[in-house]
């Protein structure tokens, strides 16, 4: 008996749905600074230091991590071609505890808007906005995802109502240092895949901070777990407009901790003055001045007056930070482009289109059908934002004449017939 075999594709009368070396001891060293005289408002080196300490797999990924991001500087520098933009898509999740949208930690839609403008301000360094300082253009830019991982149309806003979670309520997150609910548990009510979105979780408190000072955001360096990775930020410390605090209202904590995201230190890390090798000690960046970290004002600086106050990441005031340096620049491309290198080829920055479809499953025949005629049978999805009312399907058999199904019918976003 001849088997015949089965070819599908379908052509749709709309648009088509696209088918989508460095020195180990520098590194382990990494967030182990000498104990400040501040109060700490960034918890992400904490969180780094006791993961080298305790988690050898998260050890070996940093350690593999930071060899291929310089073996990519390298190539960088070696590259004389225009640097390409890089996109981010990026998801909020609102993790609040009943109030009203624009309430409270259920921070506004304009909230979070501002937030992603500023951000963009000061990675791209635009001229008249406060992002506009003495550093360089990072040429990264991002986007609330408009595609979520599903393939329908998004606001890049999640809203969730965290009260379930044991302490969250009272006592906000955990960064892993004092009291809050489980971090993980708390994340897990609203992820995307960190494979193509850059996650966001906006926050009562953390570590029970009670919305006030300590710690303000933290976020995890690329090799993190996924059920982790991303940043966390108080709601009272993101945007630019809304409720906000007076010293957190440039959007600055929100800037730091992407940074971090993308694999860039605190400017005092060691929290030493002098340096022997910049290239394996300190940042890793030789274009930050080492210093110790302790001093926050604008107005004077560390070390015999070489502390770069303006610079994103260090603890200074929001209102003197305007600067990422040519080096910082050169690790966070370098990163995006190494380890989160899936998040250049995610649909999230993508609008949905307004008629879209495709095969999401082909039911008969199966692999291992052998029979003198078929009769084939598909799963096809709506995957545009507006129902479905028909699709051409164009099909042949082994190789043979084209043939045309011509479905119609009432099919919603997202639903498969």
């Amino acid at each position: 008996m001849k088997k015949n075999y089965i070819l599908l594709h379908f052509i749709l009368n709309f648009l088509l749905f696209p088918v989508m070396a460095q020195s180990n001891q520098a590194i382990t060293a990494i967030g182990q600074n000498k104990t400040k005289s501040i109060k700490e408002p960034c918890a992400t080196h904490l969180i780094h230091n006791k993961l080298m300490q305790t988690d050898s797999e998260y050890k070996n990924r940093i350690l593999a991590n930071e060899e291929t991001i310089q073996t990519i500087i390298q190539q960088q520098q070696n590259n004389r071609a225009a640097a390409p933009i890089y996109t981010i898509p990026v998801v909020v999740h609102v993790i609040h505890t009943g109030q009203a949208i624009g309430t409270g930690v259920n921070i506004s839609d304009a909230q979070i808007f501002s937030a992603i403008t500023a951000l963009n301000q000061d990675y791209r360094k635009m001229a008249g906005t406060n992002g506009f300082g003495t550093g360089v253009d990072s040429e990264i830019e991002f986007c609330l995802a408009v595609r979520d991982p599903n393939g329908q149309a998004s606001t890049g806003i999640l809203r969730v109502n965290g009260s379930s979670v044991t302490n969250y309520s009272t006592q906000g997150i955990t960064a892993g240092q004092g009291s809050g609910a489980n971090e993980t548990t708390v994340k897990a009510l609203s992820k995307w895949p960190n494979t193509s979105y850059y996650n966001i979780w906006i926050v009562n408190e953390i570590e029970n901070n009670n919305g006030g000072s300590g710690i303000q955001g933290y976020a995890y360096y690329p090799g993190a777990g996924s059920a982790v990775d991303g940043a966390v930020i108080m709601f009272n410390a993101f945007g630019t407009t809304g409720n906000l605090k007076s010293y957190t209202n440039r959007n600055r904590v929100a800037t730091h901790e992407m940074g971090h995201g993308f694999n860039l230190m605190h400017t005092f890390e060691g929290a030493s003055c002098t340096q022997t090798n910049c290239s394996t000690q300190g940042d890793l960046c030789c274009d930050t001045p080492p210093h110790l970290g302790n001093n926050t004002s604008c107005t004077t600086r560390e070390c015999t007056n070489t502390q770069q106050v303006e610079n994103y990441m260090d603890y200074t005031s929001e209102t003197c930070q305007n600067m990422f340096t040519s080096d910082q620049k050169n690790r966070m491309r370098a990163a995006i482009s190494g380890t989160r290198a899936s998040l250049l080829t995610s649909l999230g920055c993508t609008p949905v289109y307004t008629l879209d479809a495709g095969i999401s499953d082909v039911i008969s025949p199966t692999p291992s059908t052998c029979a003198t005629t078929l009769n084939p049978v598909v799963t096809l999805r709506n995957f545009g934002s507006t129902t479905l009312t028909s699709a051409a399907i164009n099909f042949n058999i082994d190789g043979g004449t084209n043939q045309v199904y011509n479905w119609t019918g009432s099919l919603a976003t997202n639903l498969t017939v």
